[in-house]
């Protein structure tokens, strides 16, 4: 037996096992990776490449996520450490709208790890609907992104190519690759059109910065339209400095509180949004008349302004996580 495949279960966290490493390379002919048969190419970004497979122990297709160590040259370790950390992340975020990750493996070309192939739609394909869906669409990836604050990381690409919607006309959240735990970053990562101010001028990152991501896919969802057309994040500033219409400028029968709850979700600072995605899943709510659901129990939780960058702190931090922690868990 030739060479050692680290491979980590989603059930037995940091096993380690022993396979022929020839068995473990992975390209477009359709070789396998350990037990896994490469179907096609379904996706590519950066370093990772995404494709569909087929787990020949269970005979289950699954997504098989890679990043390939060819493509990341003198970034390698790093890389490599992230993408452990976004794997092991999410075997921690159980939750309805939150993809499913299986198994995490090293091979020769690079980590991998095994997630549950979503079949749908993302939200780029759907846009000008009626605001009832998106307020259902956005209340279930508030319910995700809940969780996902209260382990303390923000989402950092809160995108419409990063929602799906399956086909029981559910929104699930995909692509954890820009992870990063709360606070300061000096990477400037996500969709320019959809980038909170803070992550492009290097401010403290927290729950905020992913709700306004998730104002402007609610946005362009309503209207067919971006609050701000930027092609590169260079855009930005400029166009930061005129703030958007209301969507009811361009879609009449939009009510005047789902207007005022995306255009505070726009916010271009980040106390004028609300506090969590826990006051954005109650608003989003009433606002649509929605039912619970198995994400989103309505509760007395409601969005505030923090009075200064000392509260603000204290609002992200064990407050407001616990009560998105509580909504979480009370939504599963």
């Amino acid at each position: 037996m030739k060479g050692c495949f680290r491979r980590l279960s989603a059930t037995t966290p940091f096993e380690e096992v022993r396979v022929p490493s020839e068995s473990a390379r992975v390209d477009d002919s359709g070789r396998s990776a350990d037990r896994y048969t490469i179907l096609e190419r379904i996706g590519a970004g950066g370093a990772a490449v995404v494709h569909r497979a087929r787990d020949e122990g269970s005979g289950r297709i699954v997504a098989f996520k890679q990043v390939l160590r060819a493509k990341m040259g003198a970034r390698s370790k790093t890389a490599e450490a992230l993408f452990e950390r976004e794997y092991r992340t999410l075997v921690r975020l159980k939750h309805p709208r939150i993809i499913e990750v299986y198994e995490y493996g090293v091979t020769p070309d690079g980590p991998y790890y095994t997630m549950e192939l979503l079949e749908g739609s993302d939200l780029v394909e759907l846009r000008e609907l009626p605001y009832a869906d998106v307020c259902r669409h956005l209340r279930d990836v508030a319910s995700s992104l809940a969780l996902l604050h209260a382990q303390r990381f923000v989402h950092r690409d809160v995108s419409p190519r990063n929602i799906r919607l399956t086909a029981d006309g559910t929104a699930r959240l995909l692509d954890f690759g820009a992870l990063a735990p709360f606070g300061t970053s000096t990477d400037v990562v996500g969709t320019p059109p959809f980038m909170a101010p803070e992550v492009l001028h290097e401010l403290p990152l927290d729950p905020r910065t992913d709700l306004y991501s998730l104002g402007a896919v609610g946005y362009y969802c309503l209207t067919g339209r971006l609050p701000f057309s930027a092609r590169h994040v260079s855009d930005l500033p400029k166009l930061w400095q005129s703030p958007p219409l209301p969507p009811s400028a361009f879609i009449p029968d939009i009510p005047p509180d789902l207007d005022r709850l995306i255009l505070s979700m726009l916010s271009q600072d980040p106390l004028g949004r609300p506090e969590n995605a826990a006051a954005v899943i109650d608003q989003l709510t009433v606002i649509a008349g929605l039912s619970p659901s198995p994400t989103s129990a309505p509760s007395r939780a409601t969005s505030s302004r923090v009075p200064s960058s000392a509260a603000r702190r204290r609002s992200t931090g064990s407050s407001a996580v616990s009560t998105c922690r509580s909504r979480a868990e009370a939504a599963r």
